[in-house]
């Protein structure tokens, strides 16, 4: 079960520069997530964390269900291999996401084709100039 840590400030990183206002823990007591304003965030290892069958990313239930009581309305999963960045609403796991047990909790994946991908730290560019 995850836990969001609102009440104990010596863990809390709310108000530190980061932007987190609140982490989500795993079983293992682990943080598995962070919400910064209304996107959750997870950092992964796509060689590691990316589902094979069915391609997705996968988030604990619990987390979910939690982040989206606290007012989230967007997750993003930044995989440092790649440095990609994975960006989806968070509806989209309770419309389209599926629900697994592979020995970690109930998780939902979320299949990666209902993912937007863009490159880390990518800017928008303006095709006559700045905008203003």
């Amino acid at each position: 079960m995850s836990r969001a840590n609102k009440s104990n400030p010596a863990g809390s990183t709310a108000g530190q520069s980061s932007g987190v206002g609140r982490m989500y823990f795993n079983a293992d007591g682990k943080v598995a997530a962070s919400l910064s304003g209304k996107t959750l965030r997870k950092k992964v290892r796509a060689s590691r964390h990316l589902l094979r069958q069915p391609p997705a990313w996968a988030f604990d239930v619990s987390i979910l269900e939690a982040a989206r009581q606290d007012g989230a309305q967007t997750v993003e999963v930044a995989d440092v291999e790649s440095r990609k960045v994975y960006k989806a609403p968070i509806l989209a796991f309770f419309i389209h996401g599926v629900r697994i047990d592979r020995g970690f909790g109930q998780q939902i994946a979320l299949p990666l084709a209902l993912w937007r991908v863009e490159a880390e730290d990518a800017q928008q560019l303006c095709l006559f100039g700045e905008i203003e």
